[in-house]
Protein backbone atom coordinates (compact mmCIF):
# COMPACT_ATOMS: atom_id res chain seq x y z
CA UNK A 1 0.00 0.00 0.00
CA UNK A 2 1.04 3.58 -0.68
CA UNK A 3 0.42 6.75 1.16
CA UNK A 4 -2.62 7.48 0.32
CA UNK A 5 -4.03 6.05 3.72
CA UNK A 6 -2.81 8.19 5.92
CA UNK A 7 -3.59 8.09 9.67
CA UNK A 8 -6.41 5.38 9.43
CA UNK A 9 -6.21 3.93 12.84
CA UNK A 10 -6.68 6.63 15.89
CA UNK A 11 -7.37 7.55 19.30
CA UNK A 12 -9.99 10.49 19.68
CA UNK A 13 -10.67 12.45 22.49
CA UNK A 14 -14.13 13.39 22.99
CA UNK A 15 -15.41 16.40 25.38
CA UNK A 16 -18.27 16.30 27.64
CA UNK A 17 -19.90 19.65 28.78
CA UNK A 18 -18.92 21.47 32.03
CA UNK A 19 -16.37 23.43 33.83
CA UNK A 20 -14.16 20.73 36.04
CA UNK A 21 -11.87 18.57 34.04
CA UNK A 22 -12.08 15.09 35.38
CA UNK A 23 -9.55 12.89 33.35
CA UNK A 24 -10.72 9.12 32.79
CA UNK A 25 -8.59 6.21 32.25
CA UNK A 26 -8.40 4.17 29.72
CA UNK A 27 -9.97 1.18 30.47
CA UNK A 28 -10.07 -0.99 27.06
CA UNK A 29 -7.89 -1.73 23.71
CA UNK A 30 -9.54 -3.09 20.35
CA UNK A 31 -7.67 -4.63 18.20
CA UNK A 32 -8.92 -5.71 14.40
CA UNK A 33 -9.29 -9.20 13.45
CA UNK A 34 -8.04 -9.05 10.13
CA UNK A 35 -9.49 -11.23 7.20
CA UNK A 36 -7.87 -13.17 4.43
CA UNK A 37 -9.71 -10.91 1.99
CA UNK A 38 -7.13 -8.17 3.56
CA UNK A 39 -5.92 -6.49 0.87
CA UNK A 40 -2.67 -5.74 3.07
CA UNK A 41 -2.19 -7.80 6.17
CA UNK A 42 0.29 -5.63 7.70
CA UNK A 43 -2.10 -2.62 8.25
CA UNK A 44 -3.75 -2.60 11.44
CA UNK A 45 -6.75 -1.53 9.61
CA UNK A 46 -9.55 -3.03 7.51
CA UNK A 47 -9.21 -3.47 3.65
CA UNK A 48 -11.43 -5.12 2.13
CA UNK A 49 -11.46 -6.85 -1.23
CA UNK A 50 -14.38 -8.16 -2.10
CA UNK A 51 -17.07 -9.10 -5.05
CA UNK A 52 -20.98 -7.78 -5.72
CA UNK A 53 -23.66 -8.99 -3.44
CA UNK A 54 -21.80 -10.97 -1.19
CA UNK A 55 -21.60 -11.04 2.88
CA UNK A 56 -19.11 -11.29 5.18
CA UNK A 57 -18.50 -10.89 9.28
CA UNK A 58 -15.78 -8.60 10.30
CA UNK A 59 -14.20 -8.85 14.03
CA UNK A 60 -12.73 -6.15 16.42
CA UNK A 61 -11.70 -7.47 20.18
CA UNK A 62 -11.87 -5.19 23.00
CA UNK A 63 -10.37 -5.87 26.02
CA UNK A 64 -10.74 -4.47 28.89
CA UNK A 65 -7.49 -3.67 31.07
CA UNK A 66 -9.46 -2.71 33.74
CA UNK A 67 -10.67 -4.35 37.37
CA UNK A 68 -14.29 -3.33 36.54
CA UNK A 69 -16.74 -4.31 34.09
CA UNK A 70 -17.43 -1.40 31.10
CA UNK A 71 -20.01 -1.15 28.49
CA UNK A 72 -18.40 -0.68 24.90
CA UNK A 73 -20.52 1.55 22.28
CA UNK A 74 -20.09 0.85 18.67
CA UNK A 75 -20.83 3.74 15.94
CA UNK A 76 -20.17 2.86 12.25
CA UNK A 77 -19.58 6.13 10.27
CA UNK A 78 -18.65 7.31 6.94
CA UNK A 79 -15.77 9.09 6.33
CA UNK A 80 -16.03 12.76 5.03
CA UNK A 81 -13.46 15.73 5.16
CA UNK A 82 -13.43 18.58 7.44
CA UNK A 83 -12.57 21.99 7.62
CA UNK A 84 -9.36 21.59 7.57
CA UNK A 85 -8.94 19.08 4.75
CA UNK A 86 -8.22 16.06 7.16
CA UNK A 87 -10.31 13.26 6.05
CA UNK A 88 -12.56 12.07 9.89
CA UNK A 89 -13.49 8.44 10.41
CA UNK A 90 -15.44 9.34 13.08
CA UNK A 91 -19.47 10.19 13.28
CA UNK A 92 -19.75 13.84 11.78
CA UNK A 93 -22.23 16.69 10.91
CA UNK A 94 -20.23 16.88 7.35
CA UNK A 95 -21.80 14.79 4.65
CA UNK A 96 -20.74 12.63 1.63
CA UNK A 97 -21.60 13.85 -1.99
CA UNK A 98 -25.42 13.61 -2.73
CA UNK A 99 -24.37 11.16 -5.83
CA UNK A 100 -22.70 9.17 -4.14
CA UNK A 101 -23.73 5.25 -4.81
CA UNK A 102 -22.57 3.32 -2.21
CA UNK A 103 -21.69 4.64 1.76
CA UNK A 104 -20.09 2.49 4.54
CA UNK A 105 -23.39 3.44 6.59
CA UNK A 106 -25.67 1.45 3.84
CA UNK A 107 -22.90 -1.91 3.94
CA UNK A 108 -21.85 -2.17 7.00
CA UNK A 109 -23.87 -2.48 10.36
CA UNK A 110 -23.97 -3.84 14.01
CA UNK A 111 -25.96 -6.61 15.02
CA UNK A 112 -29.06 -6.12 17.06
CA UNK A 113 -27.81 -7.22 20.14
CA UNK A 114 -24.63 -5.55 20.24
CA UNK A 115 -25.87 -1.92 19.92
CA UNK A 116 -23.85 -2.08 23.55
CA UNK A 117 -21.02 -4.65 24.57
CA UNK A 118 -20.70 -5.35 28.36
CA UNK A 119 -16.67 -6.74 28.92
CA UNK A 120 -16.34 -8.36 32.38
CA UNK A 121 -13.00 -6.98 34.24
CA UNK A 122 -9.77 -8.21 33.01
CA UNK A 123 -11.71 -10.14 29.95
CA UNK A 124 -11.68 -9.64 26.17
CA UNK A 125 -15.48 -9.43 24.19
CA UNK A 126 -15.88 -9.29 20.61
CA UNK A 127 -17.67 -7.02 18.60
CA UNK A 128 -18.92 -8.43 15.38
CA UNK A 129 -20.01 -6.31 12.23
CA UNK A 130 -21.65 -7.58 9.36
CA UNK A 131 -20.75 -5.91 5.70
CA UNK A 132 -23.04 -6.86 2.76
CA UNK A 133 -21.62 -5.36 -0.70
CA UNK A 134 -24.55 -4.55 -2.93
CA UNK A 135 -25.98 -6.09 -5.93
CA UNK A 136 -24.63 -4.45 -8.35
CA UNK A 137 -20.92 -3.08 -9.05
CA UNK A 138 -20.00 -0.35 -7.38
CA UNK A 139 -16.22 2.10 -8.28
CA UNK A 140 -13.77 3.09 -6.32
CA UNK A 141 -13.71 2.41 -2.22
CA UNK A 142 -16.34 2.92 0.01
CA UNK A 143 -14.59 4.24 3.22
CA UNK A 144 -15.82 4.81 6.94
CA UNK A 145 -14.86 4.04 10.36
CA UNK A 146 -15.84 1.97 13.16
CA UNK A 147 -16.12 4.12 17.05
CA UNK A 148 -15.73 2.38 20.00
CA UNK A 149 -15.93 4.31 23.26
CA UNK A 150 -16.90 3.23 26.61
CA UNK A 151 -20.23 4.53 27.80
CA UNK A 152 -20.44 7.40 29.74
CA UNK A 153 -21.43 7.01 33.95
CA UNK A 154 -24.79 8.93 34.85
CA UNK A 155 -24.02 12.46 36.77
CA UNK A 156 -24.39 12.76 39.74
CA UNK A 157 -26.86 14.82 41.70
CA UNK A 158 -24.61 17.49 42.31
CA UNK A 159 -23.56 17.17 39.00
CA UNK A 160 -26.71 17.21 37.42
CA UNK A 161 -27.75 20.20 39.72
CA UNK A 162 -24.68 22.20 39.18
CA UNK A 163 -23.15 21.07 35.64
CA UNK A 164 -19.57 21.72 36.37
CA UNK A 165 -18.18 18.58 35.63
CA UNK A 166 -16.38 17.80 32.62
CA UNK A 167 -14.87 14.03 31.41
CA UNK A 168 -12.64 13.25 29.17
CA UNK A 169 -13.96 10.05 27.19
CA UNK A 170 -11.44 8.04 24.68
CA UNK A 171 -12.42 6.26 22.50
CA UNK A 172 -10.65 3.78 19.56
CA UNK A 173 -11.66 4.27 15.72
CA UNK A 174 -10.67 1.68 13.07
CA UNK A 175 -10.92 2.41 9.56
CA UNK A 176 -12.40 0.44 6.98
CA UNK A 177 -11.71 0.55 3.41
CA UNK A 178 -14.40 -1.86 1.19
CA UNK A 179 -13.46 -2.19 -3.02
CA UNK A 180 -14.28 -4.26 -5.94
CA UNK A 181 -11.29 -4.37 -7.82
CA UNK A 182 -7.36 -2.47 -7.53
CA UNK A 183 -7.94 0.51 -10.02
CA UNK A 184 -5.77 3.92 -9.96
CA UNK A 185 -8.27 7.08 -10.87
CA UNK A 186 -7.31 10.20 -12.31
CA UNK A 187 -7.42 12.90 -9.33
CA UNK A 188 -10.66 15.81 -9.63
CA UNK A 189 -11.47 18.63 -7.78
CA UNK A 190 -14.81 21.03 -8.60
CA UNK A 191 -15.26 24.68 -6.80
CA UNK A 192 -18.60 23.88 -5.66
CA UNK A 193 -19.61 27.34 -4.03
CA UNK A 194 -18.48 30.99 -2.74
CA UNK A 195 -20.40 32.16 -0.13
CA UNK A 196 -19.72 33.74 3.28
CA UNK A 197 -19.88 32.58 6.83
CA UNK A 198 -17.97 32.42 9.89
CA UNK A 199 -16.08 29.71 12.10
CA UNK A 200 -14.98 29.72 15.74
CA UNK A 201 -17.11 33.43 15.58
CA UNK A 202 -14.66 35.21 12.95
CA UNK A 203 -16.00 35.94 9.83
CA UNK A 204 -14.35 33.91 7.01
CA UNK A 205 -15.00 33.27 2.95
CA UNK A 206 -16.25 29.66 2.88
CA UNK A 207 -14.98 28.22 -0.47
CA UNK A 208 -16.51 24.35 -1.03
CA UNK A 209 -14.42 22.24 -2.47
CA UNK A 210 -15.68 18.51 -3.88
CA UNK A 211 -14.07 15.81 -4.84
CA UNK A 212 -16.21 13.78 -6.97
CA UNK A 213 -13.66 10.87 -7.39
CA UNK A 214 -14.55 7.15 -5.36
CA UNK A 215 -10.81 7.51 -4.44
CA UNK A 216 -8.63 9.95 -1.64
CA UNK A 217 -7.30 12.89 -2.97
CA UNK A 218 -4.16 12.93 -1.34
CA UNK A 219 -1.70 16.10 -0.77
CA UNK A 220 -3.80 18.69 -2.06
CA UNK A 221 -2.48 22.32 -1.83
CA UNK A 222 -4.46 25.60 -2.03
CA UNK A 223 -3.20 29.30 -2.69
CA UNK A 224 -6.63 31.36 -2.58
CA UNK A 225 -7.07 35.85 -3.04
CA UNK A 226 -10.14 37.17 -3.04
CA UNK A 227 -10.59 40.80 -4.95
CA UNK A 228 -13.32 43.28 -5.14
CA UNK A 229 -15.01 42.64 -8.69
CA UNK A 230 -13.42 44.00 -11.35
CA UNK A 231 -10.31 45.17 -9.14
CA UNK A 232 -6.65 43.73 -8.80
CA UNK A 233 -5.93 44.40 -5.28
CA UNK A 234 -6.24 41.21 -3.34
CA UNK A 235 -7.76 41.90 -0.06
CA UNK A 236 -7.47 38.50 1.24
CA UNK A 237 -5.65 35.07 1.13
CA UNK A 238 -5.24 32.05 2.09
CA UNK A 239 -2.44 29.22 1.29
CA UNK A 240 -2.87 25.37 2.70
CA UNK A 241 -1.10 22.22 1.88
CA UNK A 242 -1.26 18.74 2.91
CA UNK A 243 -4.87 18.50 2.65
CA UNK A 244 -6.56 15.13 2.10
CA UNK A 245 -9.75 14.37 0.85
CA UNK A 246 -12.32 11.33 1.58
CA UNK A 247 -13.59 9.80 -1.67
CA UNK A 248 -16.92 11.00 -2.97
CA UNK A 249 -16.73 14.45 -0.29
CA UNK A 250 -16.80 17.59 -0.17
CA UNK A 251 -15.47 20.33 2.49
CA UNK A 252 -15.68 23.94 3.17
CA UNK A 253 -12.60 25.73 3.04
CA UNK A 254 -12.50 29.30 4.62
CA UNK A 255 -10.44 31.98 4.11
CA UNK A 256 -9.98 34.49 7.25
CA UNK A 257 -11.28 38.16 6.56
CA UNK A 258 -9.14 39.58 8.65
CA UNK A 259 -11.11 43.12 9.01
CA UNK A 260 -14.45 44.07 8.65
CA UNK A 261 -17.25 42.31 6.10
CA UNK A 262 -18.17 44.57 3.62
CA UNK A 263 -21.13 44.56 1.20
CA UNK A 264 -20.08 44.22 -2.50
CA UNK A 265 -19.05 41.96 -5.05
CA UNK A 266 -16.25 40.28 -4.93
CA UNK A 267 -14.03 37.54 -7.06
CA UNK A 268 -12.47 33.92 -5.48
CA UNK A 269 -9.30 33.08 -7.37
CA UNK A 270 -7.84 30.01 -6.75
CA UNK A 271 -4.50 28.02 -7.97
CA UNK A 272 -5.02 24.09 -6.16
CA UNK A 273 -2.51 21.05 -6.71
CA UNK A 274 -2.50 17.55 -5.89
CA UNK A 275 0.55 15.35 -7.53
CA UNK A 276 0.86 16.62 -11.06
CA UNK A 277 -2.78 18.05 -11.36
CA UNK A 278 -3.36 21.14 -11.41
CA UNK A 279 -6.59 23.33 -11.22
CA UNK A 280 -7.70 27.13 -11.90
CA UNK A 281 -11.09 28.12 -10.31
CA UNK A 282 -12.74 32.10 -10.55
CA UNK A 283 -15.83 32.50 -8.69
CA UNK A 284 -17.79 35.70 -8.36
CA UNK A 285 -19.95 36.21 -5.12
CA UNK A 286 -21.60 39.22 -3.07
CA UNK A 287 -22.29 40.04 0.26
CA UNK A 288 -25.25 41.73 0.98
CA UNK A 289 -25.60 44.29 3.92
CA UNK A 290 -27.78 42.67 6.01
CA UNK A 291 -25.50 39.54 5.87
CA UNK A 292 -22.26 41.86 6.47
CA UNK A 293 -23.63 43.26 9.43
CA UNK A 294 -25.40 40.21 10.91
CA UNK A 295 -21.55 38.95 11.01
CA UNK A 296 -19.97 41.56 12.25
CA UNK A 297 -21.95 42.19 15.08
CA UNK A 298 -21.06 37.97 15.92
CA UNK A 299 -17.30 38.09 15.31
CA UNK A 300 -15.30 38.29 18.68
CA UNK A 301 -12.27 40.02 16.95
CA UNK A 302 -14.07 43.16 15.46
CA UNK A 303 -14.56 46.58 18.08
CA UNK A 304 -18.19 46.80 18.75
CA UNK A 305 -20.14 49.62 17.34
CA UNK A 306 -21.14 51.89 20.59
CA UNK A 307 -23.13 54.36 19.08
CA UNK A 308 -26.50 52.68 19.97
CA UNK A 309 -25.31 52.70 23.59
CA UNK A 310 -24.11 56.38 23.48
CA UNK A 311 -27.31 57.04 22.17
CA UNK A 312 -29.38 55.16 24.16
CA UNK A 313 -27.35 56.75 27.21
CA UNK A 314 -27.72 60.30 26.33
CA UNK A 315 -31.37 59.67 26.07
CA UNK A 316 -31.88 58.32 29.39
CA UNK A 317 -29.57 61.13 31.11
CA UNK A 318 -31.57 63.63 29.30
CA UNK A 319 -34.76 61.89 30.17
CA UNK A 320 -33.15 62.42 33.64
CA UNK A 321 -32.36 65.99 33.69
CA UNK A 322 -35.60 66.90 32.78
CA UNK A 323 -36.96 64.80 35.35
CA UNK A 324 -35.05 66.20 37.74
CA UNK A 325 -35.82 69.87 36.68
CA UNK A 326 -39.49 69.82 36.87
CA UNK A 327 -39.00 68.66 40.19
CA UNK A 328 -37.06 71.50 41.31
CA UNK A 329 -39.35 73.20 39.55
CA UNK A 330 -42.08 72.03 41.26
CA UNK A 331 -40.54 71.91 44.25
CA UNK A 332 -40.28 75.35 43.99
CA UNK A 333 -43.60 76.39 43.44
CA UNK A 334 -44.59 74.00 46.09
CA UNK A 335 -42.34 76.54 48.52
CA UNK A 336 -43.66 79.99 47.12
CA UNK A 337 -47.46 78.73 47.84
CA UNK A 338 -46.15 77.78 51.64
CA UNK A 339 -44.87 80.60 51.87
CA UNK A 340 -47.95 82.71 50.85
CA UNK A 341 -49.91 80.79 53.06
CA UNK A 342 -47.80 81.84 55.96
CA UNK A 343 -47.73 85.29 54.98
CA UNK A 344 -51.40 85.76 54.96
CA UNK A 345 -51.72 83.36 59.05
CA UNK A 346 -49.39 86.63 60.02
CA UNK A 347 -51.99 89.63 58.40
Amino acid sequence: MNKRYLTLLGIVFILFAGVNVKATELNFSVASVIPENQVDKSKTYFDLMMKPNKEQKLAIEINNTSNKEITVVPTVSNATTNLNGVVEYTPSKDKLNKETPVEIEQILSLSKNQKEIKVAKNSQSKLILNLKTPKEKFEGIVVGGVTLQEKKEEKSDKEESTGMTIKNYHAYTIAVLVREEKKEYTPELELEDVKVGQQNYRNVVLTTLKNPVPDFLNELETNSTVTKKGESEVLYTSEKKNMQMAPSSSFQLPIPIEDKMKPGAYTLKMIAKSSDKKWEFSKDFSIGEKEARKFNEADVTLPKDNNKLIIIGLSIAILLLILIILLLVKNKQKQKKMTKKKKRKKK
